[in-house]
Parts: C-alpha cells; sequence; structure tokens
C-alpha cells in the first residue's frame, strides 16, 4: 500500500486468477474481478500492515456462483451448509439484491470467510471472499 493510505483496490472487468494459500498448505484459485487489501485493523490504519484481503470474484449465474462458492470453500476448509438456502433466497428476492451470511473458518492466526452477493437488477452473483488477521 501507498504510505498514507489505508487500503489498495485493484480491478479488471475481464478478471484474474487469483491463488489463496492460508496457513497448512490449504488454498484455491479464484477468478477474481476485484482484490482489496486494507489496514483498518491495525493499530495505525494510516502506516500499519494489512490486515484484511477482499477478493470478489466475477460475475456467474447464481447456481454456478453456489457452484463455485461451496468448491472455494471446500478448498479453504470453510463448512459450506450456510450457503444451501441461497437459491431459494435468490428466487424470493427477485429483483431485489441479496446477500448470504457468511460461513468462515479460522486457521492459525487467519480467518477465512465466504459469502455469495446476488445483484438483483443483473442477476449476477459474486462470490466474496475475506481473509482477516492481527
Amino acid at each position: 500500500m501507498r504510505p498514507g493510505r489505508a487500503y489498495v483496490d485493484v480491478s479488471c472487468d475481464d478478471g484474474f486468477e487469483l491463488t489463496l494459500t492460508l496457513p497448512g498448505e490449504v488454498g484455491t484459485t479464484i477468478s477474481t474481478r476485484r482484490l482489496n487489501a486494507d489496514s483498518y485493523h491495525a493499530d495505525n490504519t494510516e502506516t500499519g500492515d494489512p490486515t484484511t484481503i477482499d477478493v470478489h470474484s466475477v460475475g456467474y449465474e447464481p447456481a454456478d456462483a453456489l457452484t463455485e462458492a461451496r468448491r472455494v470453500a471446500g478448498d479453504l476448509g470453510i463448512d459450506a451448509r450456510g450457503l444451501d438456502r441461497f437459491p431459494q433466497d435468490v428466487a424470493a428476492a427477485g429483483e431485489e439484491n441479496h446477500t448470504s451470511a457468511f460461513v468462515r473458518t479460522t486457521r492459525d492466526y487467519l480467518t477465512a470467510e465466504l459469502q455469495l452477493q446476488y445483484l438483483g437488477a443483473s442477476g449476477t452473483t459474486y462470490v466474496h471472499v475475506v481473509l482477516s488477521w492481527s
């Protein structure tokens, strides 16, 4: 991150492949359209090291996003059963946005969280992964 900035953002409309490796040699690859890192939880947010990484996938149809979320969750050791209601919730949302609850795991010092974000106007769903540590 640049000095004096508490965050950095990288995005690419066409997406790029991102490999995530967690403690214990657990990891996954995800097609990413946006990656953010921030130091909002550091002792000094303006000069501290990053404490959180947010990953937003490329856009998927809702069913494909759920399949991708389950794959990523499985790779990272996250119990994805909390996402099982997502198809029904999206159907009920219609043209409204819907965000699933986070499913998560902790590996050593790092917490990995995953959720699905549905945009009703476009019908597009994104896999959202958050890695945080202190």
